[in-house]
This record gives C-alpha cells, structure tokens and sequence, in this order.
C-alpha cells in the first residue's frame, strides 16, 4: 500500500493494541474516516493546548466539508512548519526539552493538516499517524478508542 504512515512506521498498524482499530479503519466508509481524522486532530490538538483562531478556523472548514488545498490548510502547514523549524534548532543547540514540545506541536497540527486533505483515506491514516506521535501512551490510548467511537457513531 502507498500511504505515508505505513511507509514511515509499517508497524503502526499492526501492533497488538492497533490490530482491532486498523482493521476496523480498513473497513471504514469514506465518511467515518473523515471523522476519524477530525477526531485524531482534534485530541492530538487538545492535548498538547493548540487552541488559537486558525485552529478553529480549520475545524470550522473541516465541519463545512471545505477539504483540500486552500488558505485554512496553508495557514495550518506554515504553522506545523514553524513548529518542526523550532523543533530543528533547538535539536541542533542541545535543548531536548524544547525540541520535545515543538515535536509534539508539529505532529498535532500536521494531523490537522492532514484531516483537511481531500482524500478521506489519506485524511484518516496521515492524521492518525501524526497525531499518535504527538501525545503520550494515555494519549495513544485514547486514539485507539477513539477510532472504535467514531466508527460505531451513527452521525
């Protein structure tokens, strides 16, 4: 298979505690894997205190079905860039707890990034890779059961 995630980690989805929620993401609708990219970005977002206007701007395009390439989903890469550029230079003086939270941002917001993308298969697998790399063990936790909520809501 092409897509990114399983490029960069091809264990992602087959780890014993991401079996069931892959399997169950592989069988998805195009609708409940757009929910489940919104709802991993969403919590990646959350837990590491990315509140701010373009934030919600994208959740707001996002709940408007406005997907693809435009200036919400630009606004949100430069800021996911700005995020890896600090994560870059605090790497490079030494600095690892800085370099930690800028990671961290950078992995949240590109999860919002790629809950924007057209393509609901691509939104769902990218956001959910980014966004399991942005938060701790409890974090990766809640994203695996948020796979199984989202995929047994009727909305």
């Amino acid at each position: 298979m092409s897509w990114r995630s399983e490029f960069l980690a091809p264990n992602l989805w087959t780890e014993d505690a991401w079996r069931a929620p892959s399997a169950a993401l592989f069988a998805a609708s195009a609708v409940e894997r757009r929910r489940v990219a919104v709802a991993a970005a969403r919590l990646a977002l959350s837990r590491n205190g990315l509140a701010s206007d373009d934030v919600a701007a994208a959740f707001a395009a996002l709940s408007g079905e406005q997907y693809g390439d435009g200036p919400v989903r630009r606004t949100v890469k430069a800021r996911a860039d700005a995020h890896d550029e600090a994560y870059f230079d605090a790497e490079d003086a030494g600095d690892g707890a800085t370099a930690a939270a800028e990671f961290v941002s950078a992995r949240a917001l590109s999860a919002l990034w790629f809950a924007l993308r057209a393509d609901p298969d691509d939104a769902a697998r990218n956001a959910l890779y980014e966004a399991r790399h942005s938060v701790d063990d409890a974090g990766q936790s809640a994203i695996a059961g948020l796979i199984a909520l989202e995929l047994d809501s009727t909305g």
